[in-house]
């Protein structure tokens, strides 16, 4: 057998295990990677925005499908046996790349019961102070029709001084968030019970 078969045949078994030893391990590792990233990330803002809920907020969470590659993980928040909240997250595009936002709603009100930053690759010391509650408590109590746009741009929400995109993917994130619910309420409210 000539020299540059085997060598070929040699890395093409290389390649093979390798990649076999790679997906098996990216396999046996995801669901513990998922689980981190909930309760490392999302769970202190779900927390934060689900203020009074006493029920297990990551262990009641709800993984629900809304149609063609859309998927939401849904927090519902319960004081005792009574449903009051809902979270759930949405993303806009921030200056160093998405900025994930978690979106409280109240249910008896129809309002945001609050928003916290869940990921951000923002700079340090500037877009990084969107996390700060001088700007996420704003949100409290605004309505889910509410002009989610900052002030420069003719809606309701104070920017992150010299973080203009910061906020502005914020803002965007919530929009979204609020037309999302509106639009599947029903459906939300059904897949949580």
């Amino acid at each position: 057998m000539p020299d540059s078969v085997r060598i070929v045949l040699a890395l093409s078994i290389i390649c093979l295990v390798s990649g076999t030893a790679l997906g098996g391990l990216y396999n046996g590792t995801k669901e513990r990677i998922e689980i981190q990233v909930l309760e490392n990330k999302q769970m202190p803002a779900v927390r934060a925005v689900m203020e009074g809920a006493d029920n297990d907020l990551l262990n009641d969470r709800k993984s629900l499908d809304f149609g063609e590659k859309t998927k939401r993980i849904i927090f519902p928040a319960k004081k005792g046996s009574d449903l009051f909240g809902v979270a759930l997250e949405f993303s806009g595009k921030g200056f160093g790349g998405d900025v994930g936002v978690m979106m409280g709603i109240d249910l008896k009100s129809g309002k945001l019961a609050g928003i916290g930053i869940t990921t951000m690759s923002e700079t340090p010391g500037v877009g990084t102070r969107a996390k700060e509650a001088t700007f996420t408590k704003q949100f409290k109590g605004m309505s889910l029709d509410a002009n989610f746009n900052v002030k420069a741009d003719g809606g309701v929400v104070d920017a992150v001084t010299g973080a203009t995109v910061t906020s502005r993917a914020v803002c965007s994130a919530l929009r979204d968030g609020a037309k999302f619910y509106k639009e599947n309420k029903d459906k939300i409210l059904t897949g949580i019970q």
